[in-house]
């Protein structure tokens, strides 16, 4: 059965009436989440309600597609500020926040407060303080809250954390950890606006902005966001921490450099190693960004003794490569490679290019044609395909999941104690750039302590 057949059918079983929802944020990601949510279709029971932004031009660009919606049932009423909407809209049961960084925590908290469910974008705040805010106000509040780090309900994510990593132990000893994110010099650039479209000084200074440079450019502005490595390392320092068993990090190293883009309080480039603890001994994580170059996207590479699995949300990336000695002539290949052939058979990763079972000709066969092997290099390893593919919007299945335990019927993948961990190691990690040295963690910077504690 597919993801989006389960979800109608989990909609239809929970016999409940529509999930009166309001969205606050219309940009991108906004809009992404928009999508999404449609896409699961009338059988899931959500009802757009509201929408809010700010900028009265961005609800105007909407509105073509604002309309297409209100067709199919959805009322979306729009809104520029997003007390009014929560005000107006008494009869509200969710709230999406799709906004800067810097706004989540005084949206998250008062929607909590009014005993809604938050789907709130990761991450979840841009610092320490408002985070345990959002996470306290959680706990407090008979709402529901979902951290939008997506991984976290991806099903080839799940299936490489659960079958591969997990139950197979392909990877066997895991020593290093890579992951990154790189941007295009064009997707960073600074963003303009029509003339006549500018939001009023007094609506601006109401939200917390300065100008309209800053509400657009928000992303340049320490005070409002963290930069792009602040927004990629809190969801994939995430997925290593999952990964490895929930591990967590004992110290961080990092630095950065800038002067590409002048005009931001951000560096153009991050590169942080981390110290995992796991049962098996420490992991070295490296995590680096860069807004300047798109080489290579995002990806996590996770590096064991006997393969490497590198997985990632871009189509086709995924894949688990066998270590050559496991195959090649070695006295210890036969147990390795029938461990291999085993989850072969089960189907946790797919033989895709017809490897074979060691043999005495396979040491020679890894041999350049000169017949000579470099002892610094090694034969190109066996790949192997990961049989789970997402099929559906990035964004889709967390949704569904958040709206599912909305209703009972699923437990939150992502809640805000987890994200809190993840924001706990992006901002150490910062603060190790700026003081150009390695800084350790301590167990408490993980969790929120009770208010009364």
């Amino acid at each position: 059965m597919s993801d989006l057949a389960e979800t109608a059918g989990a909609g239809r079983k929970a016999g409940r009436d529509a999930i009166r929802t309001a969205l606050i944020g219309l940009g991108v990601q906004g809009r992404a989440l928009i999508g999404a949510m449609l896409r699961m279709g009338p059988e899931m029971g959500v009802r757009l309600q509201a929408v809010c932004d700010l900028w009265p031009w961005q609800l105007h660009d909407a509105e073509r597609c604002l309309s297409r919606i209100r067709l199919t049932g959805h009322a979306a009423h729009p809104y520029t500020d997003w007390r009014q909407m929560l005000d107006a809209e008494g009869s509200l049961d969710a709230v999406i926040v799709a906004t800067p960084d810097f706004c989540h925590a005084e949206q998250t908290v008062e929607s909590l407060r009014r005993g809604l469910s938050v789907y709130c974008e990761s991450p979840m705040s841009n610092s320490l303080a408002d985070a345990r805010r959002i996470v306290l106000a959680a706990r407090g509040s008979q709402g529901r809250l979902q951290i939008g780090n997506q991984r976290r309900s991806n099903r080839q994510y799940r299936f490489c954390a659960e079958q591969l990593m997990a139950e197979a132990n392909l990877l066997h000893r895991v020593t290093t950890v890579r992951s990154q994110w790189h941007r295009s010099r064009a997707s960073w650039a600074p963003r303009g606006w029509p003339a006549g479209s500018e939001v009023s000084t007094q609506a601006l200074a109401q939200h917390g902005y300065e100008s309209m440079d800053e509400l657009l450019n928000w992303r340049w502005r320490r005070r409002l966001g963290g930069g792009l490595f602040h927004e990629s390392a809190c969801h994939q320092l995430d997925v290593c921490s999952w990964f490895l068993g929930e591990a967590l990090p004992r110290s961080v190293m990092a630095c950065g450099n800038g002067g590409y883009w002048t005009q931001s309080e951000h560096p153009d480039s991050v590169a942080a190693t981390f110290e995992f603890v796991t049962a098996d001994g420490v992991v070295r994580a490296t995590h680096d960004t860069m807004t300047t170059n798109s080489n290579m996207g995002c990806y996590e590479h996770f590096m064991g003794d006997e393969a490497t699995l590198m997985i990632s949300q871009s189509p086709g990336c995924t894949a688990a490569y066998r270590e050559g000695w496991v195959e090649a002539g070695n006295p210890n290949a036969a147990a390795q490679w029938q461990k291999w052939e085993h989850w072969v058979d089960v189907g946790i990763v797919l033989d895709v290019e017809g490897h074979h079972a060691p043999s005495a000709a396979g040491a020679a066969e890894a041999l350049p044609e000169d017949g000579v092997a470099d002892v610094r290099q090694s034969p190109r390893p066996p790949r192997y395909a990961v049989p789970a593919i997402m099929r559906y919007p990035a964004h889709l299945p967390h949704l569904r999941n958040f709206f599912m335990a909305f209703r009972g019927v699923e437990s939150l993948r992502y809640p805000p104690d987890l994200a809190y961990r993840s924001l706990a190691m992006t901002l150490k990690a910062r603060q190790a750039a700026d003081a150009q040295r390695t800084l350790a963690f301590e167990p408490g910077e993980f969790v929120v302590e009770n208010a009364s504690a």
